[in-house]
């Protein structure tokens, strides 16, 4: 999915290349913009005293339509509490360039300067994007909207319909794809399109829409405007909807770990009163407590449904991290880019298959040799591989301690839950002593293999895997590697000059000590693709940490409610990918609480729920 081709002899007239159209009116692109889709759509009137409203944009383009609106929405003092802007894009523009195109409209290059550095890759999926506090949520949907509009689960207030022209790409205005704008529009929502074509019309018409044709921009003559009298019957939403408690806003969540922190953090942003119990005195204190955790895409060959999931939670979590360090959080980790180094035969022919097949920017990957390598770590290396230069890690324990300091949480420590039970409409957690402790309307299992034990017997496909990290202090003179490298384990190089290394993966758990031999386990594959270092490490320099992760069979988070009516939900089984799948199934569960749009297809919501219903 290569970047957009476009010739910009002029910023007022950026041309597409393979559509043979212009992006936007060369007399006036901000007018043009308020004239069509604001003024069309009646936002500024229709959005003022709601919660929240949502805009959905066919095209995406050089985000001049959302920026336009944002601005719109910043201005007004009566819109709506929030704003959720959902965009459906198959020829995403490269951000260098959409800020080149975006450079004369000087109003809105504050607004581009907080949306460029968390654009996604040009790479297939649906991409949750925060700005200005989490007040505005913008999803970005790429691929081609005949296939992914229909795998959504949205109701939308306004569409904007800004695909190039339908002489050009008359996929975008089909009957069959504008029914799918139908069903997911609210009673009474409207959409509005610059184009007056009589085919356009006709297909408004039969999808449901009430159809008239308006004074156009500048020159031309025409546009389209329609509204959505009934709402056409409910989509089968795979979650299902929440039932609303009388109590509002209460949930306790048990476990505070990455999969619980997050929930707390989502859950506390959106106002909700959130109280997390955990065994253990602190947060972070199991398989969510090493000091440092790497942060990566998933390259699959197919970039099927689990790798879209994974790419968009390493998106969102690596953008999560920046917030919170820009908001002072200490928070250990650095984005210092990542080496994934060659183990077998293969290896270098199947990435530079997925290099062809996606054609990735040089941001995004790139294929290195051995000297390559070399270069980016500035250190000696054996082998060459695929660089990332947005590869991160982050130190969990410090990430999820941040995350629990938001208004609104309060944490229990030292409280083992025996049982949990429900009546009456509420929750109820029970201690040791099978006592009720507290109560509330929702309540969120993220106890990783602990959930197994409050909802017997159902084993939810979860099984218990130990991991062991090394960590060691070599001589300060020795020079650390300044990326980080994977290559059977994974080694990052912290700041006070100690390395970390692992994780071994054992299906064991009966010792959970810390052991020599699996030191020698993480260090031994590094050992092969790294030069100048001892075979051995000496035991006296090291020393490790043991936890036990939850893994599912099929390697997908166990994510949803376990009966849409019931309030009961469940995040689990993140594994060793923590990192990449809590903090984004944080925010889906945290959107589906709030009735708002979820940045999931549908398909990946009945995966990530599947072991819930065949356990139910």
């Amino acid at each position: 999915m290569p970047y957009a081709a476009i010739e910009l002899k002029d910023p007022h007239s950026p041309f597409n290349i393979k559509y043979g159209d212009f992006y936007f009116s060369r007399q006036g692109p901000e007018a043009e913009s308020s004239h069509v889709f604001l003024m069309g759509n009646r936002i500024a009137q229709r959005w003022i005293g709601k919660e929240s409203f949502t805009i959905g944009e066919l095209g995406f383009g050089s985000g001049l339509n959302f920026l336009n609106t944002v601005r719109l929405w910043l201005q007004s003092p009566q819109a709506s509490d929030q704003l959720h802007y959902l965009a459906w894009e198959s020829d995403p523009l490269a951000p260098n360039t959409m800020e080149e195109i975006l450079r004369p409209f000087s109003e809105l290059t504050p607004l581009f300067e907080e949306l460029k550095p968390q654009l996604p890759p040009p790479l297939p999926g649906i991409y949750s994007i925060d700005l200005n506090g989490g007040a505005i949520k913008l999803i970005l949907i790429y691929g081609d909207a005949r296939k992914t509009l229909p795998q959504t689960c949205v109701q939308v207030d306004a569409w904007y319909l800004d695909g190039f022209a339908p002489r050009v790409n008359p996929e975008l205005w089909e009957r069959s794809l504008l029914y799918e704008v139908a069903k997911r529009t609210k009673a009474g929502g409207t959409v509005a399109t610059y184009s007056a074509a009589t085919q356009v019309r006709l297909n408004l018409t039969a999808a449901g829409f009430q159809v008239k044709r308006c004074k156009g921009f500048a020159q031309k003559r025409e546009m389209l405007t329609g509204y959505l009298e009934k709402k056409i019957p409910d989509l089968d939403h795979p979650w299902g909807c929440p039932e609303p408690r009388t109590s509002g806003k209460e949930v306790i969540i048990l476990g505070a770990g990455l999969a619980g922190s997050t929930l707390a953090h989502h859950l506390s942003q959106k106002n909700w009163e959130v109280r997390v119990y955990d065994r253990h005195l602190i947060p972070a204190a199991e398989g969510s407590g090493n000091r440092g955790g790497i942060l990566f895409p998933y390259l699959s060959l197919n970039h099927e449904a689990q790798s879209q999931y994974f790419w968009a939670g390493y998106q969102f979590t690596r953008n999560l991290f920046r917030s919170l360090r820009h908001q002072g959080k200490p928070i250990g980790g650095s984005e210092m880019g990542m080496l994934i180094l060659e183990q077998k035969n293969g290896d270098m022919a199947r990435w530079k298959k997925y290099s062809e097949r996606y054609g990735l920017p040089t941001q995004w990957f790139q294929l290195v040799d051995a000297a390559k390598a070399s270069h980016h770590a500035k250190f000696p290396l054996k082998r060459g591989g695929v660089f990332l230069p947005s590869g991160t890690w982050i130190s969990p324990q410090d990430f999820c301690h941040s995350l629990m300091q938001g208004n609104g949480i309060t944490f229990v420590g030292g409280k083992s839950i025996s049982r949990i039970s429900q009546k009456a409409g509420y929750w109820n957690v029970h201690d040791a002593s099978g006592n009720i402790i507290d109560q509330a309307p929702w309540l969120f299992l993220a106890n990783a293999m602990g959930m197994t034990q409050l909802l017997p017997p159902r084993s939810w496909g979860l099984s218990p895997v130990k991991g062991q990290v090394t960590y060691w202090q070599p001589s300060p003179k020795r020079i650390a590697p300044q990326s980080i490298l994977c290559g059977g384990s994974y080694m990052i190089p912290h700041s006070e000059g100690r390395w970390e290394m692992g994780a071994t993966f054992e299906r064991s758990i009966e010792d959970l000590s810390v052991r020599q031999a699996d030191h020698q386990k993480n260090w031994s594959p590094l050992n092969e693709i790294l030069s100048g270092v001892p075979e051995e490490l000496p035991e006296s320099q090291l020393s490790g940490r043991v936890a036990v992760r939850a893994c599912s069979k099929n390697r997908w988070p166990i994510l949803g409610p376990v009966h849409q009516e019931s309030g009961l939900l469940v995040s689990c089984a993140h594994g060793s990918k923590g990192l990449l799948s809590a903090p984004l199934g944080a925010e889906c569960l945290a959107r589906f609480l709030n009735n708002e749009p979820i940045p999931l297809s549908m398909s990946m919501m009945r995966s990530l729920s599947a072991p819930i219903q065949e356990n139910l």
